[in-house]
């Protein structure tokens, strides 16, 4: 039983999508709620989930190229498109994409942000 490069590839795929599902997921849902009554209100920094939201968006950016590299992998050897609703299982396919390319918009937001008005 061989494995052949298409199943390789849409497991890369599927990794990646999961690994996406998790941090956007945990960059939506992050608060300060879930960090106090996880340990009964003993955790002491109010702005700690915010620095792990920050880490899942970081995170969600630099997979923005290899996300997108896949994307546009698995988009050319599953032929989609010679497929029937070609828009539509183009853009199922590059949703996890579109996200690591929109956070990583976002981070560079931020950090352009930051160095723009440090001096005020």
């Amino acid at each position: 039983m061989a494995i052949n490069k298409k199943t390789i590839l849409n497991w890369i795929y599927l990794i990646g999508v999961a690994c996406v599902i998790i941090l956007v997921t945990y960059a939506i849902y992050c608060n300060h709620g879930f960090w106090s009554n996880s340990w009964n209100g003993r955790y002491s920094s109010i702005f700690m989930p915010f620095i792990f939201n920050a880490y899942a968006l970081g995170a969600l950016a630099v997979g923005a190229i290899p996300m997108t590299a896949v994307c546009i992998l698995v988009y050319k050897q599953n032929k989609i498109s010679k497929s029937k609703y070609k828009f539509v299982k183009f853009n199922l396919i590059f949703l996890p994409s579109y996200l690591c390319i929109i956070c990583l918009w976002a981070l560079l937001h931020e950090v352009m942000a930051f160095y723009t008005f440090q001096n005020f």
